[in-house]
């Protein structure tokens, strides 16, 4: 009887396991059949992508090289530093092809040979049209030669990031996108000229590369150079010359317009025209004008020596100046100077 009330409970539990077990089994393995189907379909699923990812990728690898018509559209030049061949652009940048963009889009980034992108916006992108706005820092090498008549050449280039190649696409231009003149762009200080583009292929060690640039060709009005930099070096050489008009017995008002010419002329070289530009190893135009004026004071001072020596001689022999011989003098190196710093400029221009 005992044993009848204890097995009595224990049968009663192994039965209602036994049912729950029956309920769970088929469940769990319901789980894992659905689990599994999910695997399998997810795993069709990125196949399938897999598939059409390297479709599209043999689609446009059979298009290549495909050719980009490229316009460029300025729209802002910033300050341009001439000591260090800076200067900021902003500018929109628009790629035209046959292939269509939304199955072989372009990259998304470019290499600006020339300098570096601080902002890019405004992208869009269409079945055959990509364009975006640039903002950069560019640099260039200004010829400086002639200084300050000089032109400058502020240029943007553009190529692909390695691995894609001349192998992979080509560039020409789209005028109908560019700016075929500079009539609507105004640069503070300069005259913009007829920008100039070029489309062709960089050959470097590890591989050939499209290239893309564009000029943009600046220059000064010549009138008003001539005016701030050319007429106040020779307003200075003027006040020079024209101590040669003085009488020989003033020769201490003759040094003093000279002296201070002189430290005029060479603030004005060393502060005013030199302070535009980095040092450079040759001269430029106002370099040669200001050692022409240079002369002219060198010859200033000479008269005034000749005078002092004249008179000194005089002295010793106790005789009388003559006001006659100084204006001889004077008139001998009214002649020769103009000559001289004439041979010196033409010497320098074509020499140098």
């Amino acid at each position: 009887m005992f044993l009848n009330n204890i097995l009595k409970p224990v049968f009663l539990i192994a039965i209602v396991a036994v049912a729950m077990i029956g309920v769970m089994v088929p469940s769990i393995f319901a789980e894992t059949a659905n689990s599994q189907n999910n695997i399998l379909q997810n795993s069709e699923n990125l196949s399938h992508e897999n598939d059409v990812s390297r479709t599209i990728e043999d689609y446009c690898k059979n298009l290549e090289p495909i050719n980009y018509q490229i316009g460029f559209d300025l729209s802002t030049v910033g300050e341009i530093d001439t000591k260090t061949g800076s200067y900021e652009m902003i500018f929109w940048q628009t790629m035209v092809s046959d292939v269509d963009f939304t199955k072989c889009p372009p990259p998304s980034d470019w290499d600006y040979t020339n300098g570096y992108v601080l902002d890019k916006g405004g992208i869009n992108t269409e079945p055959y049209f990509h364009k975006f706005k640039i903002h950069g820092m560019f640099y260039s090498d200004f010829n400086y030669r002639d200084y300050p008549f000089e032109k400058l050449n502020l240029s943007v280039h553009l190529e692909p990031y390695y691995p894609i190649s001349a192998e992979n696409m080509s560039f020409s231009i789209k005028e109908d996108f560019s700016n075929a003149d500079g009539n609507r762009i105004t640069v503070p200080g300069w005259t913009v000229g007829e920008l100039i583009y070029e489309s062709k292929v960089d050959q470097y060690p590890w591989g050939d590369f499209p290239h893309y640039s564009v000029q943009i060709p600046l220059e000064s009005p010549p009138s008003s150079v001539f005016l701030k930099k050319i007429l106040p070096a020779l307003v200075l050489g003027a006040f020079g010359f024209t101590t040669f008009l003085f009488s020989s017995k003033r020769l201490d008002e003759r040094a003093t317009i000279v002296g201070a010419g002189m430290v005029g002329a060479i603030f004005f070289h060393s502060v005013y025209l030199l302070g535009e530009l980095p040092p450079l190893g040759y001269l430029t135009i106002a370099d040669k004008i200001m050692l022409s004026i240079y002369s002219i004071f060198g010859m200033s001072v000479m008269g005034i020596v000749l005078h002092q020596r004249h008179q000194n001689k005089l002295e010793k022999m106790n005789l009388e100046y003559n006001i006659v011989e100084g204006i001889a003098i004077d008139k001998r190196l009214m002649k020769i100077t103009p000559i001289i710093a004439a041979l010196i400029f033409i010497s320098l221009y074509f020499l140098n």
